[in-house]
């Protein structure tokens, strides 16, 4: 569980817009043969380890980041499915915090900030 904590964490870190944390955990643990490796270790079958792989980052994914961590509806096929040991997977990524830019789109600057509340005072 720990490898899993350090892959997703060094992940966001490396990539904080990113979105396919699951495909590098899965390069991380090898690919297809250390799949293969996990399966034969655990007597499962590769699909199941990959499930068991793919509901453990989005578990560890909240603890890690309970107020941003956030699981992407559409499912993304890598462009080297054969080499990754995975087919599809469900895209996560980080929810970015609200701004005053996200939120009004217009106020850029503390000056912006305070004509924007002078304009609502008056309306």
């Amino acid at each position: 569980m720990n490898k899993l904590k350090n892959y997703i964490h060094a992940y966001f870190d490396q990539n904080p817009d990113g979105e396919d944390v699951t495909l590098e955990v899965f390069k991380q643990l090898g690919g297809l043969q250390g799949i293969e490796t996990l399966a034969q270790q655990f007597n499962k079958t590769t699909d199941a380890i990959k499930q068991d792989i793919g509901l453990a980052i989005s578990i560890i994914g909240k603890e890690l980041y309970p107020d941003s961590f956030e699981s992407i509806g559409s499912r993304k096929t890598p462009i080297d499915a054969k080499e990754s040991g995975i087919h599809n997977y469900t895209k996560h990524r980080l929810k970015k915090k609200p701004t005053i830019d996200l939120i009004f789109g217009c106020i850029k600057s503390k000056e912006d900030g305070v004509a924007y509340q002078n304009k609502m005072r008056e309306e």
